[in-house]
């Protein structure tokens, strides 16, 4: 039953500031393939999909089932591909490659069964997602009736979101009961595409149900789009509202909203914040069309963009699992994380350079690498600054620059002490291990992290030095003077005075930015994963000296 309490409104134009939840890419990369129609101009099909997918930092796979001749003022000719051939596909990409998400487009008669019996052969679990095709933008048509039935005959209890437009869900409704419940005129109340929704659901079976309300209005406010969601588990109505662009370039909107959507999925996004970015993407991509052709042009599917938290627009007010003050504590006694933290602030390399058991040549390569590292780890904190609002961070980061310029500056009189110059310490390279710690620090620096993502990402080195070369016990025994002069500058900086009040100033801030930043449990999950990433990459940079 529909009442006030199980439908929720998602305004994407807020203007409230939102949670980064732009996927972190490690080293796994989502795997989204798209089974489609091809489009010879670029702007739909495969073609946009590949695109959409691309952008998404996810890995595009294929299955053409059409060709099409056509560009931005309409189809021209089309040629199927043999079922054979579709199975073919289908057949090479499952045996080889895991895939994570399937997006589906515009289907032929042979792929909708191959597509099926694939999926059971290699016991596919993952996503699916299904753009029912029936009539491209430019009005040419595909299908007809009898392929609705074929499709939701077929791949009904494998779909995890189905995305029609209006057309689409109407013909839907009254291709599978059998009589006509809609009719060409616009709907008038909001309340009959919930019904809609409900009813596609009934009918097929599938669990979540994005019906795209396209330039329907409803009288509140004609400058509004309304795509609606039903998710079936929890009886649930999603209002997603954005504002209307009036704009000849929108061809592939379709086609781009359910690949983003199949994207975001794969990359571990809710149901609500994959569907609320991938029409953001599209706005953005209408908004910033480059006006190419001269008919209904592509979108912009290049654009530079964030994926943002709007489920926390519905949820409701979120609250720290810890007391005040114990953001730190909670993150290095996580149960994900405990093991490592302890692995870590207990490591070997701090004990073997405490007692001068390092080999000199390794330490003096760490040392190196330490360079390159805090000069990048400096950039880092100048992304920071871009990305804050207020004049007590300011502060706050410009004293970490301080700190991280006496601790350059230490490491290159260590490096000068056995005879290198300038131009030798400005020529190091980093190593494998610590670029990929570096390319993970700035990645999240300057595309998918907000201030809040980027202030966990440095805190385990930070803070953790200090604790394991306090845990750094015994002495053992040196001959060679440089050696010990060194080795215990090294232990002595991060166990002394100033880098220990610059720990506690650190983690005060860290509390602080817990308050401010962190206002849902997706936020702190991600916290939680940044964290432990960071602690892993710690020891594998440690691990390599060894």
């Amino acid at each position: 039953m529909m009442t006030q309490n199980n439908i929720k409104n998602v305004h994407l134009y807020t203007n409230k500031e939102l949670e980064s939840i732009t996927p972190l890419r490690n080293e796994k990369i989502p795997k989204v393939m798209t089974v489609a129609g091809s489009d010879s101009s670029g702007g739909a099909g495969i073609e946009a999909d590949i695109k959409t997918i691309t952008a998404h930092q996810c890995y595009a796979m294929t299955c053409i089932v059409t060709l099409t001749a056509q560009n931005t003022k309409g189809v021209t000719n089309v040629a199927k591909t043999t079922g054979e051939m579709v199975t073919s596909i289908f057949d090479e990409n499952f045996s080889d490659i895991e895939i994570d998400s399937i997006k589906t487009g515009l289907l032929s008669d042979e792929s909708i069964p191959a597509l099926k019996n694939t999926i059971e052969k290699y016991n596919y679990k993952g996503i699916l997602v299904v753009d029912p095709v029936m009539v491209s933008t430019s009005g040419y048509d595909f299908v007809s009736n009898k392929f609705l039935n074929l499709l939701i005959d077929t791949l009904a209890p494998y779909i995890t979101l189905i995305t029609p437009n209006l057309i689409e869900a109407k013909a839907l409704v009254n291709t599978l009961s059998k009589k006509v419940q809609y009719d060409n005129n616009p709907l008038v109340h909001l309340e009959e595409m919930y019904a809609m929704c409900k009813k596609v659901h009934d009918l097929t079976g599938i669990k979540n149900i994005l019906v795209k309300g396209g330039h329907q209005s409803w009288g509140y406010d004609k400058n509004l789009l309304t795509d609606v969601l039903y998710i079936s588990q929890t009886d649930t109505y999603i209002c997603f509202y954005s504002k209307m662009q009036i704009s000849h370039n929108t061809h592939g909107t379709g086609c781009t909203l359910s690949s983003a959507i199949a994207s975001n999925l794969a990359s571990g996004l809710s149901m609500v914040n994959s569907i609320a970015n991938g029409i953001v993407y599209v706005q953005k991509g209408i908004e910033t069309a480059p006006s190419i052709g001269h008919g209904h042009g592509p979108l912009n599917h290049l654009q530079s963009f964030q994926q943002f938290n709007y489920e926390s627009l519905i949820n409701e007010e979120f609250e720290l699992p810890f007391m005040k003050g114990d953001a730190l504590e909670y993150l290095y006694d996580h149960t994900e994380i405990q093991n490592l933290w302890k692995e870590y602030t207990n490591h070997k390399f701090m004990k073997q350079v405490k007692n001068y058991q390092l080999s000199f040549d390794k330490f003096i390569d760490f040392v190196e690498q330490n360079i390159v590292y805090l000069v990048n780890y400096t950039r880092v904190i100048l992304f920071m600054a871009t990305k804050i609002n207020n004049e007590e961070q300011f502060i706050v980061e410009a004293d970490r620059l301080k700190t991280l310029s006496k601790e350059i500056s230490k490491y290159k009189t260590m490096l000068k002490k056995i005879g290198y110059d300038d131009f030798k310490i400005n020529s190091i390279k980093p190593n494998k291990v610590c670029q990929k710690y570096i390319d993970l620090l700035l990645s999240i620096a300057k595309d998918s992290g907000d201030y809040f993502d980027i202030s966990i990402s440095l805190t385990p080195c930070f803070y953790g030095y200090y604790i394991a070369c306090l845990n750094a016990t015994g002495k053992g025994q040196c001959d060679d003077l440089l050696k010990c002069e060194l080795y215990d500058e090294w232990i002595n900086q991060h166990i002394s005075d100033w880098y220990k009040d610059a720990c506690i100033e650190a983690e005060k801030g860290l509390n602080e930015t817990f308050e401010k930043y962190c206002h849902s449990q997706t936020k702190l999950d991600r916290a939680i994963q940044i964290f432990k990433m960071f602690t892993s990459l710690e020891i594998e940079f440690l691990n390599y000296f060894l």
